[in-house]
Formats: structure tokens, sequence, C-alpha cells
């Protein structure tokens, strides 16, 4: 599965029912999560163990395979997955023969619906931190400034998508108004938020 290495395979079934008694999840929880999620599987183990890395460090991530209902899920319950979970995670959503991958850091990174064996992963990196920062950046589709943490790099994306929500707001507002003055005002208002995402 991904195309990962055959040593990374593991089959470990997690039950809902253990995840709803160990975080505690209250009933409206527990429904949502149960409408949207059908089964959750450990698929792969990325360790020490199971990859030859040159780095040194002893940390790892585990890929969890999670059968969806269907397709249009609440992401909370995909979010809550990944955080009830102390490890790093990656997540392998699946609907039918379709797939994509979703990675926590920050906000809930995602990929595109594909055919489930066109998802592939490549694992890069001389360190696991290395190697699960790339896993990061592939599913995100996140591009670092030199001089970015990927962390910043994220923080800078966040802040540039709620720029340009506003931006995209004020140019509606712009069509709909009518009086000349305000049109002004509010095409100087967009000029300046456009300077801060260049």
């Amino acid at each position: 599965m991904l195309g990962l290495p055959e040593a990374t395979e593991v089959r470990h079934f997690i039950s809902k029912a253990a995840i709803y008694r160990k975080f505690e999840l209250n009933n409206s929880q527990q429904a949502s999560f149960d409408e949207d999620i059908k089964k959750i599987t450990i698929v792969n183990e990325i360790s020490s163990q199971t990859v030859k890395l040159s780095g040194n460090d002893d940390n790892s991530f585990f890929v969890l395979e999670v059968q969806l209902k269907h397709k249009n899920y609440d992401k909370k319950n995909i979010e809550r997955l990944s955080k009830l979970i102390d490890q790093n995670i990656l997540l392998l959503l699946t609907y039918e023969d379709e797939a994509r991958l979703a990675v926590f850091k920050t906000i809930l990174h995602e990929t595109e619906w594909k055919s489930l064996e066109n998802i592939k992963l490549t694992l890069t990196g001389l360190s696991f931190d290395a190697l699960w920062e790339n896993v990061i950046r592939t599913v995100g589709g996140i591009e670092t400034q030199e001089e970015s943490t990927l962390e910043e790099q994220i923080t800078s994306n966040i802040e540039k998508a709620r720029i340009q929500k506003q931006i995209d707001a004020l140019k509606k507002k712009m069509k709909s108004e009518k009086q000349f003055n305000r049109k002004i005002e509010i095409k100087a208002e967009i000029k300046k938020l456009e300077e801060l995402i260049k």
C-alpha cells in the first residue's frame, strides 16, 4: 500500500469503541464519528525497525487507513482522530476505490482524491524528522522558503489564505457598491491587502 517498503506493513485494527472510551468522547462526538468512519486500521509503521536512515533519531510515524462511509465527511472528525493519537500520524482516507492522504500540522492538510492504486508516498530524508517534514510538505503541497521553517511556512500560508478571503469578499462588495467614492475606498483596501500577500 502507498508503495511503501514491505517491512513497514502491519495490520492492526483499532476499534472505535476503544477510541470513545480512551478519549472520553461525548455522545454527539461519537455519533458524528460513527456517521463518517467505518473502520480504522494501522497499515504501516515507519520507524528505525522498519526503515534504515543515516540519521540516528528514534522518531517514527504510523499510517492509518480510515475507511469512510461517504466522501463528504466532517473534517473535524479527521482532525480529532489526528489529535487523539499521541504519535505522528499519516491518514489514508479511503472511500470505495478512491483515496486521499491527510495529515494534521496546525491545520488539516489533504491531497486530492485519486484512485486507491494511484496513491503513492515516497520516503525522502536523512533522518526521521526530515522524513516526517517531507511527508507533511508532500501532503500539504507546501513549498517552504529557504529562510522559513515548515511551521512558519504553514502559518504564513494560513495568513495568506485569510487575507485572500478578505480580498475576495471586498471584490464582491465592490461590484455591488453603487457609490463611486465608496468603490474607490474599497479598491484602496484591496490594493493594501494584495501588497501583504505578494
